[in-house]
Order: structure tokens, then C-alpha cells, then sequence
């Protein structure tokens, strides 16, 4: 995978982009709040120190993990990727514009899995000039 993005850094969002960077990924976090940015980046730290201080990973590592994440306010950083994962609110006419927009900014041979879990995977892939690119993918985060 050359160049992995998600869009959409609330909850689920921001795992996604942390268990990519544990996996040794280097992921790239597109959010226009920084009140989410910040609020994830610190859950994330939380959750690092935590496995740092059961032993599961060290401080270096842990530090890695976090220069893994990049993370950006401007959606048209996601040129050049080839993964673009959208993970932003369950709306159907936010997400469509949403992939209007990354439509055009991205190849046609770029895959974007959306996290929805409810809506129409065919609806949103009418905005899209390769309807076969969008996939849905549901990522489950394990509650602590």
C-alpha cells in the first residue's frame, strides 16, 4: 500500500488511523475539527500508554506508532493515495459529496472503502467514476 488516507477522525476514524500505524503503516488522517484532532490524539496517547505500561509495546515504539499518523485539515492532501478510507457521519448526501470530492482529487484505480454500516453502498457509488472502487468495509472497534 503506497499511500493510505481516512477521512473522517472521530471515534472509529482515529482507531482506524492508529491500528494502521501500530501495523506499521504510514497513514495519513484527513479532519476539518481540530476539537476532534485533538480530542483523538489524545485518546490515542492514552491508549499507547496504556500498552506501555502493561508491557505491550515501549516508549519507543510507542512513539513510532504516533510519527506513523499524519494528520491534515486539507482533503486535497489525499492526492496520490491508493486506499482512502471514509469514516465520517452516517449522512447519505454528506458522504456522496464527500466522494464528488475525493473523486476528483484521487486516481481512478484508488479503493474507497466506506465505514458505513447503514447506508447504501450503490447510492454513494453513483457520484464516482469507478462505482467498483467503492467498497463498503465495516471496521468494529473492541470496547476496553
Amino acid at each position: 500500500m503506497s499511500k493510505l488516507s481516512i477521512i473522517g477522525l472521530g471515534h472509529i476514524g482515529m482507531n482506524i488511523l492508529q491500528t494502521f500505524a501500530q501495523a506499521e503503516i504510514d497513514a495519513l488522517g484527513i479532519e476539518i475539527d481540530q476539537k476532534s484532532i485533538d480530542h483523538g490524539l489524545e485518546r490515542t496517547k492514552n491508549n499507547l500508554e496504556r500498552l506501555v505500561k502493561k508491557g505491550k509495546i515501549t516508549p519507543e515504539k510507542r512513539d513510532e506508532i504516533i510519527s506513523r499518523m499524519k494528520i491534515s485539515k486539507d482533503i486535497n492532501d489525499i492526492k496520490g493515495s491508493n486506499f482512502v478510507i471514509e469514516a465520517i457521519f452516517e449522512d447519505i448526501n454528506l458522504k456522496k459529496d464527500l466522494f464528488k470530492k475525493v473523486n476528483s482529487i484521487v486516481s481512478q484505480e484508488c479503493l474507497i472503502p466506506s465505514n458505513t454500516s447503514s447506508l447504501s453502498i450503490t447510492e454513494m457509488a453513483t457520484v464516482v467514476d469507478n462505482p467498483a472502487g467503492l467498497q463498503e468495509c465495516i471496521f468494529l472497534i473492541r470496547s476496553r
